[in-house]
């Protein structure tokens, strides 16, 4: 009878479905499935995975409290601006906006340098549709960091709700609307 794929690991051969996996001491291989079928440790990944991910997990607090204080404004205008003033007291801070703006720097440019290496585009449609969004996310958050960030910063302005939502969805509403869907 044949054998298994983790018997054939195990004696350190491999069969025609292992062909061009690469796998380290353990037996996994590098997409962190085991022989058995377990996972690897959560964490145990290369370095720019683990980067990558910690970015990730800032920018997703960062959205998260970005859109329950749009969330707010359900209530009032009032309760909104409330929320975006503690909001800003995180991000705004020199930390927060380091914290911010390193995370975004390192998971788009990893995510760039991933797409660089890969050696065919070949993919599943889930992986495409995912460089895209990612992509789109890029270009169309480029002009809501621009006018929010920018005006404040250029311009030594302190934006309120009012305001803003007046400057962003003035003639933008359909694109922050997609940006709130793909985000």
């Amino acid at each position: 009878m044949g054998t298994n794929g983790a018997q054939r690991a195990a004696a350190g051969r491999t069969g025609p479905g292992d062909a061009g996996r690469d796998r380290d001491k353990s037996g996994q291989d590098k997409a962190g499935i085991a022989q058995t079928g377990a996972l690897r440790t959560p964490g145990a990944g290369p370095l720019g995975q683990r980067l990558r991910l910690g970015a990730g997990l800032v920018l997703f607090t960062f959205v998260l409290s970005h859109f329950l204080n749009r969330a707010l404004g359900n209530v009032s205008l009032a309760a909104m601006q409330a929320g975006q003033d503690l909001r800003y007291l995180v991000w705004s801070s020199v930390p927060g906006q380091i914290l911010l703006y390193g995370a975004l720097t390192v998971h788009v440019t990893l995510a760039l340098v991933k797409l660089a290496g890969r050696r065919t585009w070949r993919m599943p449609t889930w992986k495409a549709v995912q460089i895209a969004l990612g992509l789109a996310i890029t270009c169309i958050l480029i002009k809501h960091i621009v006018a929010t960030r920018g005006a404040m910063t250029g311009f030594h302005a302190s934006i309120d709700y009012r305001h803003k939502l007046t400057a962003l969805w003035t003639g933008y509403a359909f694109w922050q609307s997609v940006l709130l869907l793909i985000v």
